[in-house]
């Protein structure tokens, strides 16, 4: 279980901005034929893996879509 302490309010900006990049990611993603919900869980696993080896979000794994 991850439990989150959102002390600063940092947390409440940067997730609007994560959940942002992730639905652009995924509608970039489907544009290239890549429209499996299996994509959203697959990018999500990954997100937790760094999660849990880096201890937090890493700005070098956010997916960004330009």
């Amino acid at each position: 279980m991850l439990l989150i302490f959102d002390l600063d309010d940092t947390l409440v900006y940067t997730h609007r901005v994560f959940m942002q990049l992730t639905e652009q990611f995924l509608a970039r993603m489907a544009e290239l034929g890549f429209d499996d919900e299996n994509v959203y869980y697959t990018l999500d696993s990954i997100d937790r893996e760094i999660v849990e080896s880096e201890g937090a979000y890493v700005p070098w794994a956010l997916a960004c879509v330009r």
